[in-house]
C-alpha cells in the first residue's frame, strides 16, 4: 500500500470508529442495556490502528 492510500484508509477508519463511539453513546444514554458491549469493538479498533500506525512511523 502507498502512503496516500494508508492515509485514506486510516481516515476512513478514523470516521467509522467515530460513527461507532456516537452509536454506542446513544445506545448507553437511552438505557439500552446493549450500549456498553457495543463500545468494546470500535476502541478495540482503535487501539490496533494507534498501534500498527505508530509500528509504521520511523
Amino acid at each position: 500500500m502507498t502512503p496516500e492510500t494508508l492515509v485514506r484508509f486510516r481516515k476512513l477508519a478514523l470516521l467509522v470508529n467515530l460513527a461507532l463511539f456516537a452509536f454506542a453513546i446513544y445506545l448507553i444514554l437511552t438505557d439500552n442495556p446493549a450500549g456498553w458491549e457495543n463500545l468494546a469493538i470500535p476502541s478495540a479498533m482503535l487501539v490496533i490502528l494507534v498501534i500498527t500506525g505508530r509500528r509504521r512511523q520511523p
